[in-house]
């Protein structure tokens, strides 16, 4: 009697560990579940805000008019950092980041830059913009800006 009494309690205990582990590779795959989509929204919204900065910046490349080229970084808020490369730094926010004089702060906040590069070929203004994290090589969002620039009259 006794033998038999042990073997069920044995028997008790081994299905109860299989039930044990079964919900606790159930619980492992719906954390997994959650933290890929988790993952998946915050890659979604720095795509649509870094989408909205280079969408900005295109919007107002193509209201420039023929003198105003070279004022773009006063119209953009971007820095000019070389001839035809202008360069902008964000915050996770996706807030420009600069002290009162307009000088940029290099500061931790610091994560995502766009740059605008302009070429002018046969009265056609082309802008490239990216915007891209500081710490990554490839870029969050591209765009391409074509404007025709006709000859003042």
């Amino acid at each position: 009697m006794r033998n038999r009494n042990y073997a069920k309690s044995q028997l008790f205990l081994m299905e109860f560990i299989v039930v044990i582990l079964f919900f606790a590779l159930c619980a492992s795959i719906c954390i997994s579940a959650f933290v890929k989509a988790d993952n998946m929204s915050r890659e979604s919204k720095e795509l649509n805000h870094a989408l909205i900065l280079a969408q900005s910046a295109a919007e107002t490349i193509k209201g420039v008019e023929v003198g105003d080229v070279d004022r773009l970084s006063d119209i953009t808020g971007l820095h000019k950092v070389k001839e035809n490369m202008y360069r902008g730094y964000y915050s996770k926010n996706f807030k420009i980041i600069e002290d009162s004089e307009g000088n940029i702060s290099d500061s931790e906040d610091m994560i995502y830059v766009m740059e605008v590069k302009l070429a002018m070929e046969n009265k056609m203004l082309t802008a490239e913009i990216m915007v891209r994290n500081k710490n990554a090589q490839n870029s969050v969002c591209e765009l391409e800006v074509k404007k025709y620039l006709p000859e003042e009259v």
